[in-house]
């Protein structure tokens, strides 16, 4: 069997992520009006059935985890320099860090600015390749009235 040729795989990937970005906007909103139905109405767990009786899920009403947060960073810092003070690490300030990395980014370079002297402690890094997809708002639009007029139907695409 040939495999579908990529213009074919483009098409697919395109109306399928249409399809997709109206799910989860639809999902979303929908959860908000469950949430908010299951939080009135002090409902922990609903199954919904189909027309036939089948199960189709199990949806549960859950609290957000429990975590611990730090409220006094300040009385925190204290502490561990009086009682821990091998836990002490010195760190650059996040906001500095960005500025030099936009700087870098924009002349390809860093230079110590009371020196003039090059840096190079730094190193371009390039991610992994990825596929992006775009889909046309007007495209996203159609998918999303054929999903909820109940007629979806993505078309065999020749390539």
């Amino acid at each position: 069997m040939n495999a579908p040729q990529p213009p074919s795989l483009a098409a697919k990937l395109a109306l399928y992520t249409a399809a997709k970005n109206h799910l989860e906007a639809r999902i979303k909103a929908i959860k908000a009006e469950v949430q908010l139905s299951m939080e009135a109405g002090e409902i922990q767990t609903l199954k919904p059935k189909a027309a036939d009786k089948t199960l189709l899920a199990t949806i549960s009403y859950s609290y957000g985890k429990t975590d611990v947060v730090i409220t006094d960073p300040k009385a925190y810092v204290d502490f561990v320099k009086a009682h821990h003070p091998t836990e002490i690490v010195e760190v650059v300030r996040p906001a500095f860090t960005d500025r030099v990395k936009d700087e870098i980014r924009k002349f390809g370079s860093y230079a110590d600015p009371a020196t003039g002297e090059a840096q190079t402690w730094f190193q371009w890094q390039i991610g992994n390749p990825y596929i992006s997809v775009k889909v046309d708002p007007d495209i996203t639009e159609a998918i999303g009235d054929a999903i909820d007029g109940g007629h979806l139907i993505i078309p065999e695409i020749e390539g």
